[in-house]
């Protein structure tokens, strides 16, 4: 007996049977046996699916019209003053949330930042900033009141008070003020460790008045050495690209949270002190109206030639610290304590940050010997 076919063909109605032509698809049919179901199901899924650049393109394109929505909506995208039609300009939505944060930041600090002034025996008058640290307490550069004559604060109300000047300290340009009858309120004090060349800072201080000023950059050195007038040093010092005004001197840098980290100078433009450096100089004028600086007893230059750098010991002070630890000509100090030293700037610094009295190891080479001798700073003459 003939066995029946597993299917029947369907050819299309408009064709003749005997029509020359390509031969039919094997799916072209309306009927298919069980066992082929499992084969021809994957390829129409795979046939059905948009292939993945696709996907990509309009998932790109929805983002894009998406975030040109919200900037519409939010003014980022706008027309000129003039309210004709069209663009004349566009800020970036991450410039436009940085100046927000700006002003956010100078609103919050404003209320610590005061303008000083001061008077000469000549009558001539200078004006800077200061910030308050607590209480009636109020710190500024020393070099704007070095030659005052009177002081006086401006808070950012418009209040005018009296200032007595407690002490100074012009290896830091730091000075300390008293001020009467009103009580500024302290500024949040933050720390110097977390900055580094390139760190966002933001500059506030006061123009006169209830006016402030502030200015944005970034931190473009650190721990620097610099000499001012009478060959007076200052170590440790951070340098910024901010753009500020001459009487910038006692303004503050802020960080991204809104913390004081350094106080500008005015004996070095573009030079601030680090925050840690200033509460300690503050501290001790508060206490005794001057500030007593560590001294090693040791005059060095940078060991440029040496793979590692250092500091090249030149000249030892009869009767000093160093005397007394045995350093000798020609040693060459790589580190105090955990702090290394690459160069003679990092050397003043590092004895900075100490006081009187305080016990430091140092690590030193002499020829090819690695040595650790033990001194103790003494005050500087």
């Amino acid at each position: 007996m003939r066995k029946a076919a597993p299917y029947t063909l369907v050819m299309p109605e408009d064709e003749d049977e005997g029509a020359p032509g390509l031969p039919p698809h094997p799916l072209d049919r309306v009927w298919f046996h069980p066992s082929e179901l499992g084969g021809a199901a994957p390829e129409a899924q795979a046939a059905a699916r948009p292939p993945l650049w696709a996907m990509l393109a309009i998932a790109a394109f929805c983002g894009v019209v998406a975030t040109v929505g919200v900037l519409a909506a939010t003014g980022a995208v706008g027309s000129d003053d003039s309210g004709v039609g069209g663009s004349s300009s566009f800020v970036p939505a991450f410039a436009q949330l940085q100046q927000d944060h700006s002003a956010d930041l100078v609103s919050a600090a404003g209320a610590s930042v005061v303008a000083v002034r001061v008077t000469t025996p000549d009558a001539t008058t200078t004006d800077g900033s200061g910030v308050a640290v607590g209480g009636d307490r109020i710190v500024t550069s020393a070099a704007l009141v070095a030659d005052a004559s009177s002081a006086s604060v401006t808070t950012d109300h418009g209040r005018v008070v009296a200032a007595k000047v407690v002490g100074t300290d012009l290896e830091t340009d730091l000075a300390l003020l008293q001020v009467d009858g009103v009580r500024v309120p302290p500024a949040d004090m933050g720390s110097s460790d977390h900055l580094s060349v390139g760190t966002w800072v933001l500059a506030v201080g006061a123009a006169g008045g209830e006016d402030r000023w502030a200015s944005q950059g970034v931190v473009s050195g650190m721990n620097q050495l610099v000499t001012v007038a009478f060959g007076t040093m200052m170590p440790g010092m951070l340098a910024t690209d901010v753009d500020t005004p001459s009487r910038s001197g006692g303004g503050v840098l802020l960080d991204d949270d809104g913390s004081v980290v350094a106080i500008l100078s005015r004996a070095a433009p573009g030079r601030a002190v680090p925050i840690e450096a200033a509460r300690e100089v503050a501290e001790q004028l508060d206490a005794s109206g001057r500030v007593r600086h560590a001294w090693l007893g040791i005059d060095a230059v940078d060991a440029s030639s040496r793979a590692g750098g250092g500091a090249i010991v030149q000249g030892i002070s009869d009767g000093g610290p160093g005397q007394a630890a045995d350093l000798h000509t020609g040693d060459v100090i790589t580190s105090i304590g955990e702090e290394r030293v690459a160069d003679f700037a990092d050397l003043v610094a590092a004895v900075a940050h100490r006081r009187p009295g305080d016990p430091v190891e140092l690590t030193i080479f002499r020829g090819d010997r690695r040595l650790r001798v033990s001194a103790t700073l003494a005050e500087r003459p």
